[in-house]
């Protein structure tokens, strides 16, 4: 348990899950190859990423959709329509980042204690 919150307070600071030294991205949503500390393979993991990575946006949509249904009908509706919507990308594009981290992280994690690890590291 120990090694997952290890590996977890790695993720939020968007750096390698097992080093926690190199950054996992070189731009905005574009993950670096390997780490450049430990030589972990990152890249390769993002294929595994995507059902959580679906479930954290559809989680983010969910709030907002329920938000919207507690809050009842506004009385100006383009308005009410355009800051939610502008929230809601805001921070989906916000999160992405943090979100890919999480998720790459959890990738190691499973991986690693896999029988048959599909990758190195």
């Amino acid at each position: 348990m120990e090694e997952l919150k290890t590996i977890l307070r790695h993720s939020l600071r968007i750096r390698c899950p097992r080093c926690g030294l190199g950054k996992i991205f070189f731009a905005y949503g574009e993950l670096v190859e390997t780490c450049s500390n430990c030589n972990l393979p990152i890249r390769v993991r993002e294929p595994d990423t995507w059902f959580f990575m679906y479930m954290s946006t559809a989680a983010i949509t969910g709030t907002f959709v329920l938000g919207m249904l507690l809050l009842g009908p506004p009385k100006n509706q383009w308005v009410a329509s355009i800051l939610i919507g502008g929230g809601a990308l805001l921070l989906f594009v916000i999160t992405t980042p943090l979100r890919k981290s999480i998720a790459i992280a959890w990738e190691y994690y499973t991986d690693k204690r896999s029988e048959n690890p599909r990758f190195p590291g």
